[in-house]
């Protein structure tokens, strides 16, 4: 099942019992808790009520989610008055954060088949040719989701460039039901293993609406989001 990039605010006030740690600390659980929150209503209008078991399963996998922050887009104190007339300092936070539902172990058919139903929310899968490759082998991924959606596909080499090998010059847009290779038929690259070896990872990004663009330069075939490991904000997925 997919991960969702989502943007939460939170706030926590200091009271008398709360040092500004703890009530920072506070804060940004209470917006990963929202962050989670959001995933499960979001996925529940999303999937209808035409499938009762279907919902109840992707609502445990997102109840049970792991919620990583990606940015802290606003943080500060700020002053709060409660009622009876006391003013409390309260710290602010808003984040947007990447919410992955937890693996289930044991999905029912109402799950599995989410990927052929295009009620469901967006559901994308990601895959290669085989499971292990030496050096010189040449390298595939595969994906397809379960509705119309647009996506971005970025590699992360072994030295950290972020690379999109995606098509930049078209809409990106891909029908549902339908397999795509990365490289494709008429793509000019070959994905091959070579030296420098380490931890190298394919990022697909998609969404049921355009993706949000990013500074980058040409390099051939190639679109260069970032190098040496800098930092990339991520494209938003709805």
């Amino acid at each position: 099942m997919n991960s969702m990039i989502v943007e939460v605010e939170a706030s926590a006030c200091l009271g008398q019992e709360r040092s500004r740690v703890q009530t920072e600390k506070l804060a940004m659980d209470e917006a990963r808790r929202t962050a989670s929150e959001y995933a499960v209503t979001y996925v529940s209008s999303e999937t209808g009520v035409e499938n009762g078991r279907l919902v109840e399963d992707l609502v445990k996998a997102y109840s049970k989610a792991t919620v990583r922050v990606l940015e802290e887009m606003e943080k500060g104190w700020r002053q709060s008055e409660a009622s009876g007339g006391f003013v409390d300092a309260c710290y602010h936070v808003k984040i947007k954060a990447e919410v992955t539902p937890a693996k289930m172990e044991n999905p029912s058919p109402s799950v599995q088949s989410s990927m052929a139903d295009p009620r469901a929310p967006l559901t994308v899968e990601l895959w290669t040719d085989r499971d292990s490759y030496r050096v010189g082998d040449a390298m595939k991924f595969f994906f397809r989701g379960n509705k119309p959606f647009y996506a971005r596909a970025v590699y992360v080499d072994a030295e950290g460039n972020l690379i999109e090998v995606t098509p930049y010059r078209k809409a990106r847009y891909y029908k549902g039901g339908v397999t795509y290779e990365i490289p494709g038929e008429g793509d000019q690259f070959t994905l091959m293993i070579t030296p420098p070896l380490g931890e190298e990872q394919l990022i697909l990004y998609t969404s049921t609406q355009p993706l949000d663009s990013y500074s980058g330069q040409e390099a051939g075939a190639f679109y260069v989001v970032s190098g040496g490991g800098r930092t990339w904000a991520r494209p938003r997925a709805a």
